[in-house]
């Protein structure tokens, strides 16, 4: 009998060319709720970071997946009756498979977001209509021993992008300090690749911390004409990668223009 449990893990940028906000696309349409909902059962997802989650969306894609699953995480502008319901105020929601657990911990917060003089410069008028908050979702799975952290970083700022790594390296330190016995991953739309100067120091920061990136070398925007990855997942060394891949094709992606990263990791039981 083996002695390995095994984990399927992703990360999945949910919007579509800004549509998600109109009435009849993306999830504000029962038929997108669906496919992403199939997409995690069919592919026995146990942790899903999400990117771009409205509160209608959210909340539509946690009643489809009913009690098997728990869908975590605050919003960018805060939440609350009202700040919820703001059209653009989106999340990076974990979906978690909550089969045996005892216990998840969810907690978001604030990333450094004002953008520095030079973003400033580089963006013009246009900065404002750029400028949106960002934010870091961690949950604590006490059944797995697992801490999930997810994010989606500026994709106009680089700068500001660059400040916002360094800031997730420290916070990982954080809380590998605080729960040394569990593993962690780290999930999201970094909005930065691996040729960037800036993606390298956070790959060794992350490195120096025990976890490694996952090896994923094709694109996972489908409107980026270089052909690497900008939505990344890295591992703590205590898990073994057994396989990984981009769905780049299938239903799914009637419902994002990113292709999903989905990794299967196992561990010693």
């Amino acid at each position: 009998m083996s002695n390995l449990q095994v984990y399927n893990i992703a990360t999945i940028n949910v919007k579509t060319q800004g549509k998600n906000f109109k009435r009849k696309n993306l999830f504000t349409g029962e038929r997108n709720v669906k496919i992403l909902a199939d997409f995690i059962r069919e592919n026995q997802l146990h942790s899903v970071g999400t990117q771009e989650l409205t509160y209608r969306h959210q909340n539509a894609l946690a009643q489809e997946l009913g009690s098997d699953y728990i869908v975590t995480g605050g919003y960018r502008f805060g939440n609350g009756p009202i700040l919820e319901r703001i059209p653009f105020n989106e999340s990076n929601a974990i979906v978690t498979h909550i089969e045996d657990v005892d216990y998840v911990f969810n907690k978001t917060i604030h990333l450094p977001s004002w953008p520095t003089g030079r973003d400033i410069v580089l963006n013009g008028v246009n900065t404002l209509m750029k400028l949106q908050s960002r934010i870091l979702t961690y949950t604590i799975d006490d059944e797995k021993h697992l801490v999930h952290i997810n994010t989606h970083l500026h994709d106009s700022f680089p700068e500001k992008r660059e400040e916002q790594e360094l800031f997730i390296a420290n916070y990982a330190k954080t809380l590998k300090i605080a729960y040394p016995e569990y593993d962690m991953i780290v999930t999201g739309d970094f909005n930065d690749d691996i040729t960037k100067l800036s993606f390298q120091r956070f790959v060794d920061e992350m490195t120096k911390l025990g976890l490694e990136r996952i090896p994923v070398l094709q694109k996972t925007y489908s409107k980026q004409q270089k052909d690497i990855a900008i939505d990344h997942i890295f591992i703590s060394k205590g898990l073994l990668l057994e396989d990984f891949k981009v769905c780049d094709t299938g239903d799914i992606m009637a419902t994002t223009d990113h292709y999903p990263v989905i990794a299967n990791i196992s561990k010693n039981k």
